[in-house]
């Protein structure tokens, strides 16, 4: 893993306010909690760089090291800035998970954190994104309920673009198809039935669901 050594002190050339208003997505592309962030700190350095310049700043991590930044969080919102988390969870079923995001926490750790977040008063959200197989739907929203977040996000998979790394996607679909009980060559019929199943009960139980691209506009 490469790591920007300078980043704290190339944001540091900025004067401070001048990103205030400023939208910031930490990040699109790589989480900006990776394992390696517990030592090195270095996005909460540059979380707390950020505390003067009072952004509007989305955070969307699969780790639940993010509560360990809620103090932070805090502080850019008290400077007047704003703050969003987001914690992606896809399925409800560990299998899958490991199948799917063979290198990322449990489901259980990121709702126990996501739910600290939110009891520190930062805005949360929880963002299936895509959303997987579900074996509980019930169950399901009632954990997501529990953590006490009320914003969530939800999309099917999309087949032909998934995120995941190749050398997992075989398996996972694999895994999919086993747990509709079909071959591969209808599972993706079979998941985008039980997705619509899925998400309608996630509607009726959850306080403000989005969906796709329409459910990630801008927080503020």
């Amino acid at each position: 893993m490469r790591v920007k050594e300078n980043a704290v002190a190339l944001l540091g050339q900025h004067k401070p306010g001048s990103l205030g208003g400023k939208r910031i997505y930490l990040s699109s592309v790589t989480d900006p909690y990776q394992p390696l962030e517990k030592k090195l700190r270095l996005t909460r350095a540059l979380l707390e760089v950020l505390v003067a310049h009072r952004p509007k700043l989305v955070v969307q991590t699969r780790s639940p090291l993010v509560a360990r930044d809620c103090d932070v969080y805090q502080r850019i919102e008290k400077a007047g800035g704003r703050v969003q988390v987001n914690m992606t969870i896809t399925t409800d079923d560990e299998n899958i998970r490991r199948a799917f995001e063979p290198y990322c926490p449990s489901n259980a750790a990121r709702m126990r954190a996501i739910g600290r977040v939110a009891q520190a008063g930062v805005d949360a959200c929880i963002t299936m994104t895509p959303l997987l197989l579900v074996c509980d739907p019930d169950g399901f929203v009632e954990n997501l309920s529990a953590t006490g977040v009320k914003k969530f996000i939800a999309q099917p998979f999309h087949f032909g673009r998934g995120r995941f790394v190749a050398q997992t996607r075989a398996e996972a679909v694999a895994v999919m198809a086993e747990k509709l009980n079909c071959g591969e060559a209808e599972y993706q019929a079979r998941y985008l039935r039980h997705y619509r199943r899925v998400f309608a009960k996630l509607k009726r139980g959850l306080p403000h669901l989005g969906e796709g691209k329409d459910g990630f506009a801008p927080p503020f």
